[in-house]
């Protein structure tokens, strides 16, 4: 099936002005669901991640699960990953939970109340439920990583002013809680793994210790022979090299029992959480346009592949 641009002016000579009134149709009818549609108050606030380059190994893993790469020694540095935790399932699962309790525990009101405010039509306080709403929350939540500043702009909307600002005040909450549980266990994870080896190469810095120390003590009088120089400065190499090792073990157990108990928030925030006055524009104009072009554009399709069907049938024997 071909279709010429001679066929495109020729239906456009023809039915011209039945395609502009399908547009004008479309567009007016995209433009009523505008006007219709509940007003949204849209909350917005703008997160700046803490640098942490020792935590990097386990926010890199836990970036790995979106697609994130946080890049070389960053650790919670990356807006992109911030941006992903806040737009993640898990995130709306858990901003859902802190709202209703522990399964079951919520009462009707209290569903009624959040459905309502999610459009989400929920009776009873079981998991497919909260799933619902944890679903239309999702999708209410906007995320967007700014290189340049590196920041994260979050924004949430819903039919109500101080329900938006809540609901992006708990989705602030649980990233920041999904992402220091992060860097605490890390820090204890690498805690545990050090102490041992630590002690391991205490033991040998003392063995080496004990070893220099015999052999000055056996060799006073043979210290300028070359064969006694030769071990003297391989004992001493060993020594060295024990004392360098058991340094960076002990700077690195130092550094995951401070990490592992403090409690500084890995976010910080640049603009609180705010939400307009006046809720979002419904932008008419734009729907209208769409509407209007795209109504134009799928009648002149439907038209010119009829015209060449029906030419194919024609020389078709």
């Amino acid at each position: 099936m071909t279709i010429d641009f001679s066929d495109v002016v020729v239906v456009l000579r023809e039915r011209g002005a039945h395609f502009l009134r399908v547009g004008v149709a479309s567009g007016a009818a995209l433009v009523l669901l505008a006007t219709l549609r509940e007003p949204a108050y849209i909350a917005s606030s703008r997160l700046q991640p803490r640098a942490d380059a020792a935590s990097s190994n386990a926010l890199g893993g836990l970036a790995a699960e979106f697609g994130v790469s946080i890049g070389g020694g960053a650790g919670g540095e990356s807006p992109q990953l911030i941006a992903a935790l806040a737009e993640s399932r898990p995130t709306s699962v858990m901003v859902i939970d802190s709202m209703l309790g522990p399964l079951g525990a919520a009462s009707p009101a209290e569903l009624a109340s959040i459905g309502a405010l999610l459009g989400v039509d929920v009776e009873t306080d079981d998991a497919l439920s909260r799933e619902l709403l944890a679903v239309e929350l999702q999708g209410r939540i906007h995320a967007r990583a700014e290189a340049a500043t590196r920041t994260v702009l979050i924004s949430l909307g819903t039919s109500s002013r101080d329900s938006s600002l809540l609901l992006l005040s708990l989705v602030e909450a649980v990233v920041t809680s999904r992402l220091s549980a992060v860097r605490r266990g890390e820090a204890a994870a690498l805690r545990d793994a050090v102490a041992p080896l630590l002690g391991i190469e205490a033991a040998r810095l003392a063995d080496a210790e004990d070893e220099l120390e015999r052999f000055l003590a056996q060799n006073r009088g043979a210290q300028g022979h070359p064969t006694s120089q030769l071990r003297l400065e391989r004992i001493r190499r060993r020594v060295t090299l024990a004392q360098e090792t058991f340094t960076a073990l002990s700077r690195s157990l130092s550094e995951a029992e401070i990490s592992s108990a403090r409690r500084v928030s890995p976010v910080t925030s640049i603009e609180s959480t705010w939400a307009p006055v006046q809720p979002a524009p419904r932008r008419r104009l734009f729907w209208g346009a769409f509407g209007g072009g795209l109504g134009f554009f799928v009648a002149l399709a439907v038209a010119l592949i009829g015209r060449a069907r029906i030419r194919e049938s024609e020389i078709a024997p």
